[in-house]
């Protein structure tokens, strides 16, 4: 507990208050003292909590709604968490609101880039592998009889082209630990 938290206690066990001695026996100022007994200021933490774009609570609502999205593997990009914070709070947030947010929760939310390319299907990429598909796959036109009209939808599950650039993530801290949140974070399924 500080000093002045210890003076405000002393100050609610006597019968009449003596701000002066208070304040001079814990070593605080008298006008702070007498002001925060009186509820006429707060402290300094009450304002900066008044300054913040969330409340605790909706901070609370906030970092379990990222690790809840986490869990299902779907870390969001800091838009997505400005978007969620709009409609906690019902007004935008500023442009690095985000950012300082994160470093805030620094204690349970991580934030860094991934690369939304599966690694198996990274490391599938080669000229053998490729040739072993379409070998594959002509064996299968061959065998079934199946017609060149009836061969559609041959790259559904390929790569998606907008999603071809790292993106910053925010994901929980102990999901990173465990290994659940790798450099990649697509599954390999496009459906």
């Amino acid at each position: 507990m500080d000093s002045i938290e210890a003076a405000l206690a002393a100050l609610d066990l006597q019968s009449k208050p003596n701000y002066t001695q208070t304040a001079e026996e814990y070593g605080v100022d008298r006008t702070t003292l007498s002001r925060r007994h009186r509820n006429i200021t707060g402290s300094r933490a009450d304002g900066y909590d008044s300054l913040s774009f969330l409340t605790k609570e909706q901070s609370k609502v906030l970092v379990n709604y990222v690790n809840d999205l986490t869990n299902r593997g779907l870390p969001p990009t800091v838009a997505m968490l400005r978007n969620f914070a709009q409609e906690i709070a019902g007004k935008q947030p500023g442009s690095r609101w985000a950012a300082r947010w994160i470093e805030k929760q620094g204690t349970s939310l991580k934030s860094h880039y991934l690369t939304p390319i599966n690694n198996l299907r990274k490391k599938a990429e080669s000229a053998y592998h490729f040739g072993l598909y379409f070998s594959l796959l002509a064996q299968k036109i061959k065998k079934y009889g199946i017609k060149r009209q009836n061969t559609y939808n041959m790259d559904e599950k390929g790569f998606l082209i907008s999603m071809l650039t790292k993106l910053k993530r925010v994901f929980s801290r102990a999901a990173f630990k465990l290994g659940r949140v790798k450099d990649t974070i697509q599954d390999g399924n496009r459906e």
